[in-house]
């Protein structure tokens, strides 16, 4: 009894921070995000750095920084100069990681606290980023409609 009640309690937590999020249309993402663009990625960089956490304690901060090649502007941008999203990467933390060569269309907004849930009441400079209760995606033959609904609005 007390191994069963102690396997549903873990396995509610576990739930409980994992990323969870609904679906969203197309419409309202593109609303919500301050850039949206169809990009390829040109470049990763994985950055791992020793910070304060809230109670005083010092943990890594990891996080990636993917650089993409503009192909198509959808919204915020004023040229097609290469653009860097940050992320932790992680899909636990409801991060994106990006496939070096790939192309994605990305729904970002700008941020300015630290990514990782022990940081989260920390700033920093603002910077843009997604994530997985966005719509961003990599781009597949069936996301061409989204393509034509994003030039249209």
């Amino acid at each position: 009894m007390k191994l069963t009640l102690l396997l549903l309690l873990t396995l509610s937590l576990n739930t409980a921070i994992a990323c969870s999020c609904g679906r969203v249309s197309i419409f309202k993402n593109f609303k919500k995000s301050d850039t949206v663009f169809k990009g390829k990625v040109i470049e990763v960089k994985e950055i791992k750095t020793t910070e304060q956490t809230t109670a005083g304690n010092a943990a890594e901060y990891r996080r990636y920084e993917f650089t993409f090649e503009v192909l198509n502007r959808y919204k915020g941008l004023k040229s097609k100069e290469p653009v860097t999203i940050t992320t932790t990467g992680s899909g636990s933390d409801c991060g994106n990681y990006f496939d070096l060569g790939e192309s994605y269309i990305v729904y970002a907004y700008n941020w300015d606290t630290m990514l990782t849930r022990q940081f989260i009441d920390k700033t920093t400079d603002e910077f843009l980023t997604t994530n997985l209760c966005t719509r961003t995606k990599k781009v597949k033959s069936w996301t061409v409609f989204e393509s034509l609904v994003l030039d249209i609005i």
